[in-house]
């Protein structure tokens, strides 16, 4: 979709004015011979594509499309000069229009990721961040127990990822996940942010449920930096303000404090206006 929009939006330009150009000069030479030409070509297309898928001549067909075109010429109602004017320009639109034709592949391509985003769009999940339902606690300690989860990836059902896992993480502790790549570390911070729901088990925070929690509210109790941290090509303030709906200026701040973020951002020259670049890459 990105070559199709950036790389031949030029070419596409170029062609809409050649054919504009190539047409109008055509029809002031000669608007009869023009409109005559015109009438031909497509018939002239598909008798060329014709011929070759099924190996058939249309000799007289085409013949008598080409006598028609020259009985204007033979009539003497038109000139040679008016009568290379019309054909040199409709030949140009036809070469203009043909060079569109290198977007095939790329609108084909355009056309099937359009498809998956609307797919995506449509799709109804599970577990809706944007539900209403659920309820909000009056306050968070912080006490987090993992009971009895069994855990397996629809991906990859083959795979069982937690048997009957037993875990208490006490609100103020620091803990540590520590194992061989794939045996669930990140599994347990997916499944405490309900990006999942667990095979059987439940897990709770201060004695509560979190599938009876309001999802959105759970999620905001939270602050999950990733091994691969996704940064859009937007202002650090952009960025920082995804997080939370109608962000404030204050509460921005806040969060870059809180992340020990907030002096080396006002050290940089346009500060939280600086641009981070695809996935980050103007930062280190």
């Amino acid at each position: 979709m990105k070559s199709l929009v950036g790389d031949y939006l030029a070419l596409i330009a170029q062609t809409i004015a050649t054919v504009l150009a190539s047409l109008i000069i055509a029809f002031i030479a000669n608007w009869i011979l023009a409109f005559i030409v015109l009438l031909l070509l497509p018939l002239v297309v598909i008798q060329v594509y014709l011929q070759m898928k099924f190996l058939k001549g249309f000799s007289l067909d085409a013949k008598e499309m080409y006598e028609e075109a020259s009985q204007v010429a033979n009539d003497a109602k038109a000139t040679f000069a008016e009568v290379f004017k019309v054909f040199f320009a409709l030949t140009m639109a036809s070469m203009g229009l043909s060079q569109t034709s290198a977007m095939g592949p790329d609108a084909n391509k355009a056309k099937d990721a359009a498809a998956s985003i609307f797919e995506i769009l449509d799709r109804k999940p599970k577990i809706d961040s944007n539900s209403e339902e659920g309820t909000i606690l009056s306050s968070v300690t912080g006490d987090i127990n993992l009971h009895h989860i069994s855990f397996r990836y629809h991906m990859r059902p083959d795979v069982q990822i937690f048997r009957d896992l037993c875990l208490s993480i006490p609100s103020g502790k620091t803990v540590a996940l520590v194992g061989e790549s794939g045996c669930g570390k990140s599994t347990v911070i997916s499944l405490l942010e309900r990006f999942y729901d667990p095979e059987s088990g439940f897990i709770t925070l201060d004695g509560v449920e979190i599938q009876k929690l309001k999802v959105s509210w759970l999620r905001q109790q939270m602050g999950l930096v990733g091994q691969e941290p996704i940064l859009f090509n937007e202002t650090i303030r952009a960025n920082i303000a995804y997080g939370i709906q109608e962000a404030t200026e204050e509460e921005i701040i806040i969060a870059t404090k809180a992340a020990n973020a907030h002096n080396f951002i006002s050290g940089l020259p346009q500060g939280y206006d600086t641009s981070v670049g695809e996935r980050g890459v103007q930062l280190s």
